[in-house]
């Protein structure tokens, strides 16, 4: 669980980042499999909107697929990432209220705003929103858990303050377009 949460801070943190891209985020072309348990990593689909680049990387041993706008102003800053984690055999109502709280403990200034359900695929997702400022800037997320043969595809989306409701429907067409 520990694992989950980390990175799951982890993602959050490097979303709400404003540096372009670098050399450390180049394709991901091969993984070496995790020691204990195996994990997909990159064996689904997602399309990225128009507009959109897409790219894998490894950050600290953490496979991320992420997706930003190529178009959009820096005052709006939509970005994604995608992590797939071990749900460590809890159900998807239990795994996502592990890390709503785990979010609200260990971020200072992270109100939870709503949550609800979301059909993916036919499989039941789950989704929140929250609010966060890091290094001056507040930012809007939501992160969607899509639950799948025990382990959880992590979509984290975030805009700065003001423009969540532009691209909210952005988002969901993402989500809606993964096939695991």
């Amino acid at each position: 669980m520990r694992n989950i949460v980390y990175c799951l801070l982890l993602i959050i943190i490097t979303v709400s980042c404003k540096n372009k891209p670098g050399k450390s985020e180049e394709y991901f072309t091969d993984r070496t499999p995790p020691k204990k348990k195996e994990i997909p990593q990159f064996d689904f689909t997602v399309d990225p909107p128009v507009g959109w680049i897409m790219f894998d990387t490894v950050i600290n041993k953490l496979s991320l697929r992420f997706m930003k706008s190529q178009d959009a102003p820096a005052s709006e800053n939509p970005l994604v990432n995608i992590l797939v984690a071990d749900m460590e055999k809890k159900n998807i109502a239990d795994f996502t209220e592990t890390n709503m709280a785990y979010l609200q403990k260990n971020m200072p200034g992270v109100a939870i705003k709503e949550k609800g359900s979301i059909a993916v695929q036919s499989i039941e997702a789950r989704w929140f929103t929250y609010t966060k400022e890091q290094n001056g800037v507040k930012r809007e997320m939501i992160n969607y858990i899509i639950p799948l043969h025990g382990v959880a595809y992590m979509i984290t989306c975030g805009t700065n303050a003001g423009t969540m409701k532009k691209y909210r429907p952005v988002f969901d067409k993402i989500v809606h377009s993964f096939k695991g």
